[in-house]
């Protein structure tokens, strides 16, 4: 059974059955009443990539990230599937690793494969310019998610990760922390808007920055406490840039007969689900992931609709104030 059939007894041309498939606005609405009983009683149901071809979009997006295992990007991914099948569009994941070439083989990769719209979730996509990810924009439109490059048909969805981290100290500082030590586990452009936070926070309250580079995972965060400690920094406040990080340092901590927050306060980065399954629970920045990754699948999908999205989104974070900087 194809169009041909459904047009014979609907007593239309193809062309008009092809329209009414696609949603074509040419159509009277009586006709498309029409039409769509006819398919509804013969049973027939248009084929997708057929669709696809005459309307030259196959209502998928790409989701390309770097580390699908880390939670933030679990949630966004989620957040993005939820919001592109509220508006009829389904979502294929890819993976590339934190590596220049590697991203650009797989952008280029999802450019063939016809997809309507790409979204880079992290900011490792925007360590340049990028001129891979401007090229790949002049055939599809592309969105980053906490991430900037300029360029036609790029949009950006971003968060002021350095105001966040400013926070973050403004709060330890308010509460009598002079002696604080930012950890960071990455290089990014996120992670160097959140020192520069840290540094521009210091300056202000005329303390001794120190910060302190980090290996990812638990192991890391150990490494890098048992140097906050060091006995001449007086250390009473760690600032991470990540959860993870911050539910590290309060675990080393207690490894050491060191109270939370009694003896050092902890502050964490992105309000993550288990910010609240930490003992004490962990005080953290709320970065808007999941409002930042609806906004990235909205813009993209605006755009590809025909809409004139603003080409950059700034999410303005929060701190959500718990147990790990302040005593019950």
């Amino acid at each position: 059974m194809n169009i041909y059939d459904v047009a014979k007894v609907a007593g239309v041309s193809s062309a008009t059955v092809s329209r009414v498939i696609n949603g074509s606005p040419k159509v009277k609405p009586e006709t498309v009443i029409h039409v769509q009983s006819v398919m509804n009683d013969m049973g027939f149901t248009p084929n997708v990539f057929a669709r696809s071809l005459q309307s030259n979009s196959m209502k998928v997006l790409a989701v390309l990230t770097v580390d699908i295992s880390d939670i933030y990007f679990s949630a966004a991914v989620q957040s993005i599937e939820g919001y592109a099948r509220s508006r009829g569009y389904d979502i294929q994941v890819g993976f590339a690793r934190d590596d220049t070439k590697d991203q650009m083989a797989r952008l280029k990769a999802l450019v063939e494969k016809r997809v309507d719209g790409i979204i880079l979730a992290g900011s490792a996509f925007a360590r340049e310019d990028n001129p891979y990810v401007q090229k790949a924009a002049r055939k599809i439109p592309i969105a980053i998610l906490n991430g900037k490059v300029d360029g036609e048909r790029i949009y950006s969805v971003l968060s002021d990760d350095a105001a966040g981290i400013e926070m973050a100290v403004d709060h330890l500082v308010d509460r009598g922390r002079r002696n604080l030590v930012y950890v960071q586990d990455s290089q990014n452009p996120a992670a160097i808007s959140k020192m520069r936070g840290y540094e521009r926070a210091s300056e202000k309250h005329s303390i001794q920055p120190r910060i302190i580079d980090a290996d990812s995972g638990m192991g890391g965060a150990f490494s890098a406490c048992a140097r906050a400690l060091d006995p001449g920094w007086g250390t009473d406040g760690i600032v991470c840039a990540e959860d993870p990080l911050a539910i590290g340092t309060i675990k080393y901590l207690a490894t050491k007969g060191l109270k939370v927050p009694e003896d050092v306060a902890v502050t964490g980065y992105d309000n993550l689900a288990f910010a609240t399954c930490s003992t004490p629970e962990l005080t953290s920045v709320d970065a808007c992931a999941v409002q930042m990754s609806k906004t990235v699948a909205r813009v993209l999908i605006e755009a590809l609709e025909g809409g004139s999205p603003d080409p950059v989104t700034y999410f303005a974070p929060s701190l959500a104030i718990r147990q790990s900087t302040q005593s019950v």
